[in-house]
């Protein structure tokens, strides 16, 4: 058998006869390197021909020399990159996906138990991978214990570092990254879905949509809870019946002040008149612009005897249509919110008292409360306390009450609400008129049920074997959770450039542009069609998102920013502009800061950064994994052997272009063991540590894995595109800039961003605009300024 090749399958004792077998550290030589680059000399203890960092937690890899000939080990095929774009007219959205096409159980990437952690498993691999990670563009990893925060200032945050002044990468934050990667490019489960995505998002309604809404009260039926809706409330004739051309809104207009005066008599506070039982005097008005009948309380009580015997003047007494003012029963919907132009909450009448029966009368229509609308009801709550969450303090003191009291806006007996009924059922409820639109399938609905995470032991997928797999709860599981087969020791800088591992940033901390956080409710961006085609037409409503027809775009991955990677000089200038319309040219093209912050950012929701890991730094760390299949371990190898452009986003700011790191594995001293191997080193423990002095490289072997690997992507249409999508993620794009959607006038005037003008208009029937998939590498998935 030929160096560095072991066999692919077959039959290999257990390591020790009994099933009992203690794997302790064997004595192991070492010895001590410095890092003579960086201002503080570090010593680094590491070792020959072996990994010490399963006993000491620490590792190194050591530039190697000149005559050392160092494997080509790389994925096949790599791919071509298109001529770098030079339109100033588009950007490149920060974020995009790799597709999660229909899983295939039954292959190599199917579901299954973990193999044993006690004995080797025949037809298995184990492997020690040392890796190296070098910084391309600043990299942030924040001390948030230490952060100094002042009232009415962003917090400041400062590099998490050692004793010695060294920046500390954990090993959890390197697994992190590549088990994001190793999920998308073997199709696995998500190893995590947020349980906020078991609710519909929801978006801002339109204001036509608020027409057809019918107050309601919530009740206690026969068969569970029901909404008394009311379907009119309208004038009545000298005949006893309605006007034909005289339609009024169903809720009656209750003036804030009136509620306000009316909850300083009770001695309650006015959001507490919220689903409080009264009686009122409502007159008839007609509003003039636009044109429509409403009603008005003038008066409120507690009870019918304190209501005075005549009313008094409405506001705006002059809108009164002449008819007799009318006495009612009902229930106060107080939301307490506060925007230009309200003046009025509403009064959701359920009675008119038998001395006006002649002057008016209120139609009331129960209808069953269902599953779905409860359901709803919950996502809207949800969707608008997450739209208002980044608020500061100050702001949310004008929000409605749904938001900031949620607790009491439950769908229980007594809820005020307003409600759409359609066919004889409701299909929608809503705290305010002009509310939020919820979707009619939340995330969760349009996940397959084998890409949500593992239920079970047998429900393993690929990445849940390899990195570990935690139950989401423990009702009627298996097991809480399966130890992986893949540890990384902790990284440490090995080299660095001469000003230091540590970069200051001249002129002090510098305010950092706030980063968006992920919105369902952008549909167009976050869903695509059945057949992979962007949703684009329609308006922006709810009914036209999240429909069952459509599917989630994939795992969302932060693209680096091409053209600001690397230590070219005009790169660092970049980097160190503290002025977001200053124009810096970059590979010969002009772009604007993307990372620095406006003028007049909230201070609560921005933040501050002294210093950060600078370009340049190298990080060196070692990957242990054992018992993995050929399939399992070539995709790991795979993910370190990806094309010299490819780059890894890490740490704090990746939406800005922080952390765009190269990892990637040292393979002269690759060691990758079949179980043979193994069983053989184990037959002697007194010759262990020589026999792994001994071993050859495994070069060969890990790019024969890589090569299978890549075999069974390109074998499958729909890992193709997926193998497709995940390198253009960790390429990027040349030539656009980088960022999340602004508007600007003209080619050469920076960019606003105020991105919320750009979600405007993109609403218009010209435009329109989805986020582009990455499944080709002729174009950039590009966007224009609206």
């Amino acid at each position: 058998m030929p160096p560095g090749k072991f066999p692919r399958a077959g039959p290999a004792p257990k390591v020790a006869g009994s099933g009992q077998f203690s794997f302790r550290s064997l004595p192991i030589p070492h010895h001590v390197t410095t890092c003579t680059s960086c201002p503080r000399s570090t010593a680094i203890l590491t070792t020959r021909g072996t990994s010490l960092s399963a006993m000491s937690g620490t590792s190194d890899f050591p530039q190697r020399s000149a005559t050392e000939e160092t494997p080509m080990v790389e994925i096949p095929n790599p791919p071509t990159r298109p001529a770098p774009g030079n339109n100033n007219n588009q950007f490149v959205n920060p974020y995009n996906f790799v597709s999660t096409p229909t899983r295939n159980l039954a292959g190599q990437f199917g579901d299954g138990p973990s193999a044993s952690h006690g004995t080797v498993t025949p037809g298995t691999y184990s492997a020690r991978i040392p890796v190296r990670l070098t910084t391309k563009s600043p990299l942030l990893l924040p001390d948030h214990p230490s952060a100094v925060r002042q009232e009415g200032e962003p917090a400041t945050l400062s590099t998490r570092t050692d004793p010695a002044g060294t920046p500390i990468l954990t090993g959890s934050t390197i697994k992190g990254v590549l088990r994001a990667s190793y999920e998308a490019i073997t199709n696995s489960r998500y190893g995590v879905f947020d349980s906020r995505h078991e609710l519909p998002g929801a978006i801002r309604a339109l204001p036509n949509e608020a027409l057809g809404l019918r107050p309601a009260v919530v009740i206690r039926g026969s068969n569970g809870l029901m909404a008394m809706t009311v379907k009119s409330l309208v004038p009545l004739g000298e005949d006893g019946n309605p006007y034909p051309d005289i339609t009024p809104q169903p809720a009656a207009w209750l003036p804030i002040s009136k509620g306000r005066s009316f909850a300083q008599r009770i001695h309650r506070a006015a959001w507490t008149l919220d689903k409080m039982p009264v009686v009122a005097w409502i007159h008839l008005q007609r509003h003039t612009n636009p044109n429509f009948y409403m009603w008005r309380v003038s008066n409120l009580a507690s009870d019918f005897d304190a209501l005075p015997e005549y009313p008094d003047p409405p506001p705006q007494a002059h809108l009164n249509e002449g008819f007799e003012a009318v006495r009612v029963r009902g229930y106060i919907h107080w939301t307490g919110g506060t925007f230009d132009g309200k003046n009025d909450e509403r009064l959701v009448v359920t009675k008119v008292f038998e001395e006006d029966h002649a002057f008016a009368r209120v139609d009331l229509d129960p209808k069953t409360i269902s599953s779905d609308n409860v359901r709803e009801w919950k996502a809207t709550i949800d969707s608008y306390a997450r739209a208002n969450e980044h608020r500061s303090e100050e702001a949310q003191q004008g929000l409605a009450s749904y938001i900031l009291r949620k607790d009491q806006w439950k769908l229980e007996v007594g809820r005020t609400l307003h409600a759409r009924v359609e066919r004889d059922r409701i299909t929608q409820v809503t705290p305010a008129m002009v509310g939020r639109s919820v979707f009619g399938n939340s995330p969760h609905d349009l996940t397959a049920a084998n890409h949500l995470p593992a239920q079970t032991l047998g429900e393993l997928s690929p990445a849940d074997r390899v990195f570990g797999w935690v139950a989401d709860g423990r009702e009627e599981r298996s097991a809480a959770a399966v130890k992986g087969h893949l540890r990384i020791a902790p990284p440490r800088v090995t080299h660095c450039p001469a000003g230091g591992a540590v970069e200051h940033i001249p002129g002090g901390p510098l305010p950092l542009t706030v980063l968006n956080g992920p919105k369902s409710s952008q549909y167009r961006f976050y869903t695509s069609a059945a057949d992979n085609a962007p949703i684009g037409s329609g308006p922006r409503r709810g009914v036209n998102g999240f429909r069952d027809t459509d599917k989630l775009r994939g795992r969302k991955f932060y693209l680096p920013h091409r053209d600001v990677i690397g230590e070219a000089q005009r790169v660092n200038d970049y980097w160190r502009s503290r002025t977001p319309q200053q124009r810096v040219q970059v590979q010969g093209r002009h772009r604007y800061p993307e990372h620095v912050a406006v003028e007049g950012t909230p201070a609560n929701v921005s933040v501050s950064v002294t210093d950060w890991v600078a370009i340049g730094v190298q990080f060196a760390t070692e990957i242990i994994v054992d018992n993995l299949t050929a399939t399992e371990l070539g995709a790991l190898l795979w993910l370190l052997a990806l094309p010299e452009d490819a780059v890894y986003t890490v740490g704090m700011g990746r939406p800005l272009g922080f952390g765009a790191t190269r990892i990637e594995a040292i393979w002269e001293r690759v060691r990758i063991e079949g179980p043979d191997d193994i069983t053989e080193r184990y037959r002697s423990l007194t010759r262990a540590a020589t026999q792994l002095d001994a071993a050859p490289d495994s070069g060969a072997t890990a790019q024969d894995l890589i090569n299978d690997f890549d075999r069974l992507l390109f074998a499958d249409q729909d890992l193709r595109a997926v193998r497709t999508e995940f390198l253009n993620a960790v390429i990027g794009y040349r030539g656009f800039p980088v960022h999340y959607p602004r508007v600007r006038t003209g080619n050469t005037t920076p960019p606003r961003n105020n991105g919320y003008e750009w979600w405007t208009n993109n609403e218009t029937p010209t435009n329109r605009k989805a986020l582009k998939r990455m499944h080709t590498n002729q174009q950039a998935p590009t966007l224009p300024y609206l």
